[in-house]
């Protein structure tokens, strides 16, 4: 900023820039116009999330020569009160500008996992909450994407009967957001890669043998017409009752329809996509008392 109000040929480059024509001397510490070599600058990078800084970042990759942190906010001799302001007058935030130059930066620094990783992150913030709550042009600020962030932690600890509440340091979300949103298990249930359950549902439907696509077609049958019904299918351990479950369970998912997948048992639930017991699932309470419960000691020898 001091070379800049010195010469005024300084005055024509952007931050990243300035290397390029100018030379830092250690000795006398100044910046001395370059004389020989090419070099080329850059701008350390700047999270998303870290507020003022990341869009003073964006600023300096535009604005030429500042003399001053006020030019910097200074568009069309305006003086902005923040750098996200100004960065809304000059239409760097108005569509995906702001996305690109993330993407840019960032590219020149990690890797290509955390790369992928950042671009996954722009997706699930800029279009998950558009598309559940159906409104294309949802802008979210800062809180509200923190509280749908803690939101989805909380359903997921939810699945693992866990909860934020178990973390003191951690911050609840705001709990009004489930209820303007949609409901959470129908969010679950329509939360599915359509295309990828279709193809697998091909695949283990033409491995169906005789009496189980019996059974198959009686199940999508009943449903086709909206109809009501209970089937139990029988068989001992073997007879592939899990894969009959599994094709319809595709089937159904990869037409958008709901299905609840509940087992008795943890282990038999794990068998199931996305499956959970019926005690997880619908709340049920578990009255134990000591008849129904084993009498090995927890400091038993495990080896006897």
């Amino acid at each position: 900023m001091k070379t800049n109000a010195l010469y005024e040929e300084a005055r024509e480059l952007t931050y990243s820039d300035f290397p390029s024509k100018w030379v830092w001397h250690n000795k006398d510490k100044e910046w001395k116009l370059r004389k020989q070599r090419l070099c080329v600058g850059r701008i350390f990078y700047s999270h998303p999330g870290s507020g003022e800084r990341f869009y003073l970042q964006m600023l300096l990759n535009i604005v030429k020569g500042p003399r001053s942190f006020e030019e910097i906010r200074t568009i069309n001799s305006v003086l902005y009160p923040t750098f996200k302001a100004a960065c809304y007058a000059l239409g760097l935030l108005d569509d995906d500008k702001e996305w690109h130059e993330v993407l840019n930066h960032a590219s020149y620094w990690v890797s290509g996992k955390q790369l992928r990783e950042l671009f996954a992150t722009m997706l699930i913030i800029c279009e998950r909450e558009r598309r559940i709550l159906r409104y294309n042009d949802l802008y979210l600020s800062d809180s509200q994407l923190q509280d749908y962030a803690l939101c989805d932690i909380e359903q997921l600890l939810n699945k693992n009967a866990r909860s934020l509440r178990e973390f003191e340091t951690v911050p609840y979300h705001n709990t009004l957001l489930l209820s303007q949103s949609t409901n959470r298990l129908l969010q679950e249930e329509l939360d599915y890669d359509m295309v990828v359950l279709a193809e697998e549902h091909i695949k283990l439907l033409k491995g169906l043998n005789y009496e189980q696509r019996k059974i198959y077609d009686a199940v999508i049958g009943l449903v086709i017409e909206e109809k009501g019904g209970v089937f139990l299918v029988y068989g001992h351990c073997g007879t592939e009752k899990t894969y009959l479950w599994r094709t319809l369970i595709y089937r159904l998912r990869s037409e958008r329809k709901i299905v609840i997948a509940v087992a008795s048992s943890r282990i038999a639930a794990l068998l199931l996509p996305s499956g959970r017991t019926a005690h997880s699932r619908f709340q049920i309470p578990i009255n134990v008392s000591n008849s129904s419960t084993c009498g090995l000691s927890k400091v038993h020898n495990l080896q006897t």
